[in-house]
């Protein structure tokens, strides 16, 4: 199940912020304390963009997300509610683009940082609906003010997959199968401590 975090209306007017305000609100929402049980190997976390204004209106947040912050989540780590900070990676996510009824999604793969054949360099691989991903090395603007899905990866669990660099119809990179399979070991392997 995923994370909920949600922007207070304070910080839905910024133009930037980070995951780690929207940690620290629900962190501590309405008095709680509260934090996750375990520090899973990887972590969903889902934006509600929606807020209250200050004159009572219902309005969608289009803050950006600096998405190259340190991000921890507060785990509980004994009975007495004390919370240990657990740092995890963002490497994926999805953005939705539009009107709710209208709309679609974007989504977005961090990978390892590499130079294109023509020493572009690249982090990112960024899809749509019947759109062939394309790398790049910053992510559009309008893709961080409209996320709404992310992926954590504890830190110390990190793999991010490699770019080829042989170029091929519409599209300059591939993922090696193996390191697909590598990604997909990840989800499967339980974390150690």
């Amino acid at each position: 199940m995923p994370l909920i975090l949600q922007f207070t209306p304070e910080l839905a007017l910024l133009e930037t912020c980070t995951f780690q305000q929207l940690i620290h609100v629900w962190h501590q929402a309405e008095g709680m304390h509260a934090a996750l049980l375990q520090a899973a190997p990887i972590l969903c976390v889902q934006v509600d963009r929606m807020f209250e204004a200050l004159n009572g209106q219902i309005e969608k947040s289009s803050c950006a997300f600096n998405l190259e912050s340190e991000t921890r989540f507060p785990v509980y780590c004994d009975d007495l509610l004390q919370c240990a900070q657990i740092s995890y990676t963002f490497v994926a996510a999805a953005a939705h683009l539009g009107i709710d009824a209208a709309g679609h999604y974007q989504a977005f793969l961090k990978m390892h940082p590499a130079l294109e054949s023509n020493a572009k360099p690249v982090q990112w691989l960024i899809t749509q609906d019947n759109v062939q991903p394309h790398a790049c090395w910053r992510l559009p603007t309008h893709l961080c003010q409209n996320l709404t899905v992310a992926w954590f990866v504890r830190t110390h669990c990190l793999y991010l997959p490699k770019i080829l660099h042989q170029p091929l119809p519409n599209a300059e990179y591939i993922e090696k199968p193996e390191d697909v399979s590598q990604l997909l070991a990840l989800f499967r392997e339980p974390a150690t401590d």
